[in-house]
């Protein structure tokens, strides 16, 4: 029994840490870019989380410690984002509101995962004269973990439509007999110049994180970075798990609607929304 979790087992290779300190209004340290109204600290394994509330629109920043290691975690609280990601959740949700409250609840996330990209500056001609503006660059590639990634590649199109796309192809296995779940990557394809940019990872879902992990030693064996997961859902489990093995190996941003409870004996998200690819595509 996991002790800071409460949960039957601990991430593989991660040791529980203490307790976090409560926050104090007066120490910047315990807040991200947010100066929010209030905070509820809880340590998941050795990662430290602060939930922030603040009012809509607020960017949540939560930094995880490992050693001396941070892994960047973003929860976008906006209405916009909560009301889609409601609508997902919803067992009443048929596959064509699914895909189309997927499709805008990853607008909004992506939005916020290309903040900090690398911009420079330009100037445009308009019709009265001449303006100041950036352009991103290096443009990131866009990086969707089959199936499910799929359904947010649209949304990530239109907001750089120039960016080259790779897919990582990644199939759950689950045993029945030994009650675990594992992965295998049957696909890999990759741009040509994926080692001279940022890349942006795209899938609903952080459940174990076995998947993401693969997906991040792949783009940073292929010299990657820095590496932005983008997620509808994560829970605290898979983001202890992607926190223990980016540690010294590869430096990942994660952006997401939600950290959730916890994962069920079957390794999904509680309470979750189900297993996303098959919404989206009546498979299972």
């Amino acid at each position: 029994m996991c002790a800071q979790l409460g949960t039957a087992h601990c991430a593989p290779g991660v040791r529980c840490g203490p307790q976090s300190e409560p926050y104090r209004s007066d120490n910047p340290a315990s807040v991200g870019r947010n100066n929010p109204s209030w905070v509820y600290p809880r340590t998941i394994h050795a990662v430290s989380l602060r939930f922030a509330r603040k009012s809509p629109g607020a960017r949540i920043d939560l930094r995880g410690r490992v050693g001396c290691t941070l892994m960047k975690i973003t929860v976008v609280e906006h209405p916009v984002a909560a009301t889609h990601l409601a609508r997902l959740r919803s067992i009443e949700t048929g596959r064509d509101e699914f895909r189309q409250h997927l499709d805008a609840l990853a607008t909004v996330l992506i939005i916020e995962a290309l903040a900090d990209v690398a911009a420079i500056p330009t100037r445009v001609e308009t019709p009265l004269g001449t303006a100041d503006g950036v352009r991103i660059e290096p443009m990131p590639t866009l990086v969707p973990v089959l199936r499910a990634g799929l359904g947010m590649l649209d949304a990530a199109l239109r907001l750089v439509p120039e960016a080259p796309v790779g897919f990582l192809g990644m199939q759950r296995i689950e045993s029945s007999e030994t009650l675990s779940v594992d992965h295998r990557r049957y696909l890999e394809t990759l741009p040509a110049d994926v080692g001279d940019r940022p890349a942006i990872v795209l899938d609903p879902m952080l459940a174990t994180g076995g998947t993401l992990i693969d997906a991040c030693n792949v783009l940073s064996d292929a010299g990657a970075g820095p590496l932005i997961v983008v997620c509808a859902l994560a829970a605290p489990e898979g983001v202890a798990a992607l926190q223990a093995a980016g540690a010294g190996r590869f430096d990942a941003h994660v952006v997401t609607a939600s950290i959730d409870s916890h994962l069920d004996e079957r390794a999904y998200i509680v309470p979750g929304l189900g297993d996303a690819g098959d919404r989206l595509y009546a498979t299972s």
